[in-house]
C-alpha cells in the first residue's frame, strides 16, 4: 500500500513540477485556526491511543475548516491518519451554508453534504444560474471543501463561467473569492485565485493561466481520474473567453482548437453548443475543424449540419455552404420530412433565417410531405418573411400556397381543418403584407386598397385593424370607420372571453380543456394587442393580457403584448422590464427587438422630463 501511494506521490510531483511556476504563485498564509487544525490532524497518528481520541473529538467539531485537511489526509502515508481522517470525512458534521447567505442560496446548500454525488452537482448549476454571482461565495466554498475533486472543480468552473462585471464589481468578486478559498492548495482553488488574478489584473493573469491549463491537460492524460474530458475542455473554454476578453481573438481561437479533441461523437448535445459558442465568436475555421473530426455526429443531427452552413456562408464559402444544407436535407428526408418543419421552426427562432426558409422550402418540394404539411410550411415561411420585414416576399409565398391547395371545397376544408384558420384569413393575412410593402414602398393608394381587401376578409385580425388605424393617423379621412371597426373588433373579443370563462367552469375532459384555455388565452391576447396599439380601454387590455400569461406564462408573444399595454398606459420603466422578457424568451425576432428600442427610447424620454436619467456611468 505505502509503495502505491510513494509512487502516486511520485508522479503527482513530476506534473507538479511541470507547472512549478503557477503553484509557486503566493497563497495566502495560514491562519491560526488552520495552523491548529493541522496539529490536530498530525495528532490522529500518535502514539497515545487517548491522543489519537481526542483529536478526532476536537476535529470532528470543526466542521468546513477542517474538512479541507482531512480530505487530504485521506491519502497520508501513516495509515491510522488516513483511516481515521477518512472517517471523519464520512461522519463529521457540515453545515454547507452560512449566516450571510442569501435565502435562495441558503436553501440550495441545507443538507448539501447529505446529497449523494448526482444531486450535488445539481445544486452547483443552480447556483451557477443565480443572477447576479449571487451564488459566486457558496461555489467558492463548494470549490474549496467538497471532497469530490471532481464537483470541486466543477464548482470553480462555474464561477469562472459567469458573466463578467465592471470593473469595481470584478474587484469585489475577487476580493470575495481570495476571503475563501484562503490558503487551500487544492486544484479548483488554484483555478479560482487565478481567475481572481484576471478580475483584478487581467494582462498578467494570462501567462498564468496557459500554464495552469497546460497543467490540466496533462493531468487527464496522466491521471484520468482526478479529471475529465468535459472538464479540461470547459477549462480551455474559460481560457480562450479570457483572451477574447483582452483582445487577443487569434490566440482565442487557438485555444478552441485545442478543445476539440475532448469531444466526443456520441456527445452532440455539447458538439452542438461548442459550435454555437464558435459561431458567436466568429471562429468560422474552428467550426470546420470540429466537422472534421465529428462528421458522423454532424450527419446524424442535421442542425449540426446546418451551423456548418451558416458558418461556412458567414465565412464567404457559399458554395460549401450550400453544400452543408443539401446535406442536411438529404439526411432529414431519410428520418422523417416532417423533420423539415421542425428543423426550419428551430432555425428561425435561433436566428439563421437564411437557412430556416431553405429548410421551409424542402418540407414544401419533398414529394413524401402531405399537403397539410406543404400548406404549414407555406403559412410558417410567410410569417417569418413577415416579421423580418420582407412583406412583398412574404405575400408572394402565401399567393403560392392558394395556387397549391386551388379551388377544390373539400381539400380547403381539410387544409383549414389542419391549420386551424379558415382560407379567408389567410388570405387577408396575405393582403395585410401587400399593404405593409405598399406602405414601405410609399405607394398609399395601393396600400389602402390592400387593407380594404384584407379587413373585408377578416374583420377581426389585429394587425389589419392596427395598421388601418396606424394610416387613418397619416390619412383622418377614413377615422371614424376604422375606429368603428376597432370597437367591433373589441366587442366579438369580450363576448368569446366570456363564453370561455364560462366553458372553463363546467367538467371538461383534460383535452377539451387545454384546447379551451388555449383558445381564451389567444382571444384575450389578440384584445390586448389591439386596444394597446390603437385606442380604447389600456387597463381592461392589460388585464387581458395578463389572463393570457396566467394559462401560458411562457409565450415571448403574450409577454410582447403585456409589454405593448405598459407602453400604452405610459408605464415606460415596466414596459422595458417585460419587452426585456420577450426578447430573451425569443432574441432573434425582429419585430420584438424594435418594439423593445421604442419602449427604451420612450423611457430615455421620460427620465430626460423627469430629471431622473442616467449617462453610461449610473449617474
Amino acid at each position: 500500500m505505502r509503495w502505491s501511494r510513494l509512487a502516486l506521490a511520485c508522479g503527482l510531483c513530476s506534473l507538479c513540477l511541470l507547472g512549478s511556476s503557477v503553484l509557486a504563485q503566493p497563497r495566502a498564509s495560514l491562519s491560526p485556526e488552520e495552523q491548529r487544525v493541522r496539529q490536530l490532524v498530525e495528532q490522529l497518528g500518535a502514539h497515545e491511543y487517548a491522543t489519537r481520541e481526542k483529536a478526532q473529538a476536537e476535529l470532528s467539531q470543526m466542521g468546513l475548516l477542517a474538512l479541507e485537511v482531512l480530505i487530504d489526509a485521506q491519502q497520508h502515508d501513516d495509515i491510522e491518519i488516513a483511516i481515521r481522517a477518512r472517517q471523519l470525512v464520512k461522519s463529521m458534521p457540515i453545515r454547507w451554508d452560512a449566516k450571510q447567505d442569501a435565502p435562495k442560496v441558503s436553501r440550495l446548500m441545507n443538507r448539501y453534504g447529505s446529497r449523494d454525488l448526482a444531486e450535488r452537482g445539481q445544486v452547483i448549476k443552480q447556483l451557477a444560474d443565480l443572477p447576479e454571482r449571487m451564488g459566486l461565495v457558496a461555489l467558492c466554498r463548494i470549490a474549496r471543501f467538497e471532497p469530490s475533486l471532481m464537483l470541486s472543480k466543477r464548482a470553480a468552473l462555474s464561477v469562472m463561467r459567469s458573466e463578467l462585471g465592471d470593473g469595481p464589481a470584478n474587484v469585489a468578486a475577487a476580493k470575495q473569492i481570495h476571503e475563501i478559498i484562503g490558503a487551500s492548495r487544492r486544484p479548483a482553488t488554484d483555478w479560482l485565485r487565478y481567475y481572481a488574478r484576471f478580475l483584478g489584473q487581467p494582462d498578467d493573469a494570462a501567462e498564468l493561466w496557459e500554464e495552469l491549463v497546460d497543467m490540466e491537460e496533462r493531468t487527464y492524460a496522466v491521471f484520468p481520474k482526478q479529471s475529465s474530458a468535459d472538464l479540461t475542455r470547459e477549462l480551455l473554454q474559460a481560457y480562450a473567453n479570457f483572451l477574447t476578453k483582452l483582445d487577443k481573438p487569434a490566440q482565442a481561437q487557438a485555444v478552441a482548437m485545442r478543445m476539440i479533441r475532448f469531444l466526443a461523437d456520441d456527445q452532440r448535445n455539447q458538439i452542438l453548443e461548442t459550435v454555437d459558442w464558435m459561431l458567436q465568436n466568429e471562429w468560422w475555421d474552428a467550426v470546420d475543424a470540429v466537422y472534421a473530426k465529428h462528421a458522423s455526429a454532424f450527419r446524424q443531427r442535421p442542425l449540426l449540419m446546418y451551423r456548418l452552413a451558416e458558418s461556412r456562408k458567414r465565412a464567404g464559402n457559399m458554395e460549401g455552404a450550400l453544400e452543408a444544407a443539401e446535406m442536411a436535407a438529404r439526411d432529414t428526408a431519410q428520418s422523417s420530412n416532417e423533420l423539415h418543419l421542425t428543423l426550419a421552426f428551430s432555425l428561425q427562432n435561433e436566428g439563421m433565417v437564411y437557412w430556416a426558409e431553405f429548410a421551409y422550402r424542402q418540407a414544401i418540394t419533398d414529394p413524401e410531405s402531405s399537403l397539410e404539411l406543404v400548406s404549414q410550411a407555406f403559412v410558417f415561411l410567410a410569417e417569418m418573411l413577415h416579421d423580418v420585414e420582407e412583406d412583398k416576399r412574404a405575400a408572394e409565398v402565401l399567393r403560392e400556397m392558394f395556387a397549391k391547395v386551388g379551388n377544390d371545397s373539400k381539400t380547403r376544408e381539410r387544409i383549414e381543418n389542419d391549420l386551424g384558420q379558415p382560407m379567408a384569413s389567410l388570405e387577408a393575412r396575405m393582403h395585410y403584407f401587400r399593404a405593409k410593402n405598399f406602405e414601405q414602398s410609399g405607394l398609399p393608394d395601393n396600400e389602402a386598397k390592400a387593407y380594404q381587401q384584407a379587413v373585408q376578409l377578416d374583420p377581426r385580425d389585429s394587425d389589419i385593424l392596427i395598421g388601418m388605424f396606424r394610416r387613418s393617423e397619416r390619412d383622418p379621412r377614413n377615422r371614424n370607420l376604422v375606429a368603428k371597426r376597432i370597437q367591433e373588433a373589441v366587442d366579438s373579443y369580450q363576448s368569446d372571453i366570456q363564453k370561455l370563462e364560462a366553458k372553463l367552469t363546467d367538467r371538461q375532459a383534460r383535452s377539451e380543456r387545454s384546447r379551451t384555455e388555449l383558445d381564451l388565452a389567444q382571444a384575450c391576447n389578440q384584445m390586448a394587442w389591439l386596444i394597446s396599439n390603437t385606442q380604447g380601454d389600456f387597463e381592461a387590455a392589460l388585464q387581458a393580457s395578463r389572463r393570457s400569461l396566467e394559462i401560458r406564462s411562457d409565450s415571448s408573444g403574450f409577454r410582447d403584448t403585456l409589454a405593448r399595454c405598459y407602453y400604452a398606459k405610459g408605464e415606460f420603466a415596466q414596459a422595458v422590464t417585460e419587452q426585456q422578457r420577450a426578447v430573451e424568451l425569443e432574441p432573434n425576432s425582429v419585430q420584438m427587438k424594435k418594439q423593445l428600442e421604442l419602449f427604451q427610447e420612450a423611457l430615455k424620454q421620460q427620465q430626460l422630463k423627469d430629471g431622473t436619467a442616467k449617462d453610461a456611468s449610473g449617474q
